[in-house]
């Protein structure tokens, strides 16, 4: 149970946002699967040109998760936080099962002080609980934030 905690919590913004975006149900039909690519995509570019990047991840991720019927404009704000996503967890990695980041601010990879304190409050919330799971002799697997689970981000 506490694994399947961890991993939520780890993936809880980036993935709860992916799969809102880009989730494909059987009914969709394919010209939305198209857009979906499109938009998929765009994650891509926001990483690559370095925009600037500022939203609020939880009320987006609030909205996602209640309305599957994403607006554009919750399209292009999902789009940057699976780019700032990408951005910190390419900085992320685990030592003696804790996730530590080595970026000291959001200027390090171009995201407003809101965007980086918010990832890394969630990154924070998750060393918690892997803590006390371990304190109760729970099993932990704590999931690196490897190359496969970036590229994802961006798909």
């Amino acid at each position: 149970m506490i694994m399947k905690t961890i991993r939520f919590l780890l993936v809880s913004v980036g993935l709860g946002l992916l799969m809102s975006v880009s989730g494909c149900s059987n009914s969709q039909d394919a010209g939305e699967k198209v857009r979906d690519v499109e938009n998929r995509s765009k994650a891509k570019e926001l990483v690559e040109s370095g925009e600037y990047i500022d939203l609020d991840i939880k009320t987006l991720a609030s909205s996602n998760s209640v309305n599957q019927g994403v607006t554009r404009s919750l399209q292009e704000d999902s789009d940057k936080a699976l780019a700032a996503l990408y951005r910190f967890y390419s900085h992320v990695t685990v030592v003696d099962d804790q996730y530590i980041c080595d970026l000291k601010s959001g200027k390090d990879i171009n995201v407003s002080e809101r965007v980086f304190n918010e990832l890394s409050n969630s990154l924070e919330e998750m060393n918690r609980h892997i803590g006390e799971a371990k304190a109760k002799g729970e099993p932990v697997h704590v999931s690196v934030p490897d190359s496969a689970y970036l590229e994802s981000l961006l798909k």
